[in-house]
């Protein structure tokens, strides 16, 4: 194949309108999401912070009443005390030989100090029986001399589903955002399309008898303001060429109009009654003569023509010339 046809969108996706409003949407989703991604990672730190602030504040309360506490059964005992009424908190006091303490049930303690291992006091996530735990470990010197290990750990399900609803809401919210945009910027192209729709009505109002049509440039928009220039413009040289077109009808008529008549009358007059045969001889040539002028008539409206849009060729030809003082002129040759 010699060239391939350019790549055309469909109709609809050739309008600016929805291009423009589109590109709203696209632009405020984005900023939207990104919003969103910011606004969700700061609530889950500001929630991570909150947790390590209060299972810290738990962690070093088991401490202090470890160490004042004289016995195991002194230790559960005041912990207990410290810790009613709190939901959520899950505490685990190991000794070096058996269990302290257990809050706020045996089962779920022991599932959690043995999942968290590995954790120190730096809050870390943990996931048992199905939920999500955010937990802190670390040692402890109690009253009657037995070192001991505390794992503290609080139930983050409220957090967690908090977040997850957040993100649906915000991302219905964007979806909204997106739609709301496009509405509104569609509105708005249409609205700034307005000037182009005044070029379209001028340029469907021009017609051959009506070229004196122009579009105001008062109040066209700065982005618009050239191509209105060049429009008007165009029709100020199309009325001007339409002018001379109808000028040069104008004389082709009426330098045609003369000969034309006379050969009528000529005609009408030989016609009239019977002739010789030299009276028919002379009305011939005599007719001959105004053919010719006819003749070069048309060929003199045809060089204007041509010359008129630049299509007449040029012809060049040697002209002896004579220069000279009078008494001794030279004969030279020049081209013209």
């Amino acid at each position: 194949m010699s060239g391939s046809a350019p790549f055309r969108l469909p109709g609809s996706f050739n309008s600016i309108t929805l291009r423009l409003s589109l590109a709203f949407a696209l632009l405020a989703t984005l900023v939207f999401a990104a919003l969103g991604i910011y606004l969700s990672q700061s609530a889950d730190d500001h929630m991570v912070e909150l947790d390590a602030h209060e299972l810290l504040g738990k962690l070093a309360l088991t401490r202090h009443v470890g160490g004042l506490s004289a016995s195991p059964g002194a230790l559960a005992a005041r912990l207990a005390d410290a810790l009613a009424g709190e939901h959520g908190v899950i505490v685990a006091v190991d000794g070096g030989r058996a269990t302290i303490f257990r809050w706020p049930e045996n089962g779920l303690a022991e599932a959690l100090s043995s999942a968290a291992r590995g954790v120190g006091e730096t809050p870390e996530r943990l996931t048992s029986n199905g939920r999500d735990y955010r937990a802190v470990a670390g040692s402890l010197q109690t009253g009657w001399g037995e070192a001991a290990r505390v794992v503290v750990a609080r139930d983050i399900r409220h957090h967690t589903e908090f977040l997850d609803r957040m993100h649906r809401d915000f991302w219905l919210a964007v979806l909204a955002a997106a739609l709301l945009t496009a509405v509104i910027g569609a509105l708005i192209a249409r609205r700034g399309m307005r000037p182009v729709l005044a070029i379209t009505g001028t340029a469907g109002r021009i017609s051959a008898g009506r070229l004196a049509e122009r579009i105001v440039e008062d109040n066209v928009p700065p982005e618009l303001a050239e191509l209105v220039k060049a429009f008007n413009a165009m029709l100020g040289r199309l009325e001007e060429s339409f002018k001379r077109l109808s000028d040069f009808s104008a004389d082709l008529a009426h330098e045609l109009r003369t000969p034309i008549h006379g050969l009528r009358m000529q005609t009408e007059v030989s016609l009239g009654k019977l002739r010789s045969v030299d009276e028919y001889r002379d009305l011939l040539a005599s007719n001959l003569e105004e053919y010719e002028r006819l003749s070069r008539i048309i060929a003199d409206m045809l060089f204007l023509a041509k010359a008129e849009h630049g299509l007449a060729i040029s012809q060049k030809a040697p002209v002896r010339l004579l220069w000279g003082w009078p008494g001794k002129i030279s004969p030279c040759t020049a081209t013209g």
